[in-house]
């Protein structure tokens, strides 16, 4: 997973912090960014989230921790717009529930009202829950490898 406001989103002490709302509106108040956040219904704590991008690989310029610019271009679409998930992360007291999963699928809805038919994404190699759900989910390994760290991450591609 990506950082998320200095912690590894999946690091099971992680929580959202005071800021949380500030990274919220980053994505909201931005054209091509989005959030889902799923709260509880019974206290309105933050039990999850995904947030992502709707990019272009060939006309976005990526940041230097990115892979993207090394990756087979017949891995996305012609027309090189795809969305990138920067953030999927849920409570560990609601995990295994399936929000994860419907956070994907939500996305995935989304994303074909917007015409957007790829996603790509990248867990820890250690983040074998994760992993799982994506392969259910028919995401395919592209990448095995670290990319702005030491950290062995799996780089996935999902056409939808």
């Amino acid at each position: 997973m990506a950082l998320a406001e200095g912690y590894d989103a999946s690091d099971p002490s992680y929580v959202p912090t005071d800021g949380f709302e500030k990274t919220v509106a980053s994505y909201i108040d931005h054209p091509h960014r989005f959030g889902h956040v799923v709260t509880s219904t019974d206290t309105d704590a933050v039990v999850g989230f995904l947030f992502g991008e709707i990019r272009n690989r060939t006309k976005d310029t990526f940041e230097a921790h990115s892979i993207i610019d090394e990756l087979d271009p017949a891995l996305f679409p012609p027309s090189g717009e795809f969305c990138e998930i920067f953030d999927l992360w849920v409570a560990p007291d609601f995990r295994r529930r399936g929000i994860a999963t419907q956070l994907k699928t939500n996305l995935e809805e989304y994303l074909r009202s917007r015409h957007c038919s790829a996603i790509y994404t990248h867990t820890e190699l250690t983040n074998t829950h994760v992993l799982r759900m994506n392969d259910k989910l028919n995401y395919r390994v592209v990448r095995t490898g670290p990319i702005w760290d030491g950290v062995i991450r799996r780089s996935l591609i999902k056409h939808i």
